[in-house]
């Protein structure tokens, strides 16, 4: 008898392979029901659909490390999510409809070239027309609110992966090896007002700020 496991992220569930033959084999699914029912899942597919694309590497002070996978694609529609404000309610990309959106992804809020970014954008986000910029991490919302309060952010809307940790894995950005294993890379992704993806790059290293003339380029 042979045993193979896959976890699937935020599908959760476990698949176990046993009766391993050369020409088929029984599975058994075993399903986090109240875990598929929170992200709108159900049924199960008749076979595991592993992700396609690869691990993006990406640099840490000049030092390699792999992501959960690639960021979207030039022309796809972008992954849906579900994040969390400072105010505790949830917002997801059918509420941005019609707007066009920036996702400032990062690490942490409590980092100077993470702060530094927040605080490019809020500035620039006044002259973007019919535009949202969102800061995701996987900060609290609380270390959010009080950074916002404490620089007088107002041009962006500051959000966590508080509740469901699907974003990082949608958009390829979670850092997979590491001490910063888990954590968002640092990333820029832009939506036109179809949901289409019109402008997505990792940051040379994670210790620098993203390239803003060519992401406000995209937005021109």
């Amino acid at each position: 008898m042979f045993l193979c496991t896959y976890i699937f992220p935020d599908l959760a569930y476990i698949l176990y392979v046993v009766n391993l033959t050369s020409d088929a084999f029984d599975t058994v699914r075993i399903t986090d029901a109240r875990i598929r029912q929170r992200n709108g899942l159900t049924g199960l597919p008749t076979t595991p659909q592993l992700k396609e694309n690869s691990m993006a590497e990406i640099m840490i002070g000049g030092s390699p490390a792999n992501t959960s996978g690639n960021l979207p694609n030039i022309g796809s529609k972008g992954p849906g999510f579900t994040l969390t404000k400072t105010d505790l309610s949830d917002i997801s990309l059918p509420d941005l409809a019609g707007k066009r959106v920036v996702l400032n992804i990062f690490p942490s809020i409590d980092t100077p070239v993470c702060s530094a970014s927040v605080r490019r954008f809020n500035r620039e986000a006044a002259a973007l027309t019919n535009t949202r910029v969102l800061s995701v991490s996987a900060d609290l919302p609380f270390a959010h609110k009080r950074f916002c309060e404490t620089e007088g952010i107002e041009g962006v809307i500051a959000v966590s992966e508080l509740r469901t940790r699907g974003f990082g894995d949608a958009y390829g950005v979670r850092i997979a090896e590491g001490p910063l294993e888990g954590l968002l890379a640092r990333a820029v992704v832009v939506l036109d007002e179809e949901g289409t993806v019109i402008y997505s790059s990792f940051a040379k290293d994670l210790k620098e700020e993203p390239p803003y003339d060519e992401i406000l380029a995209s937005l021109a």
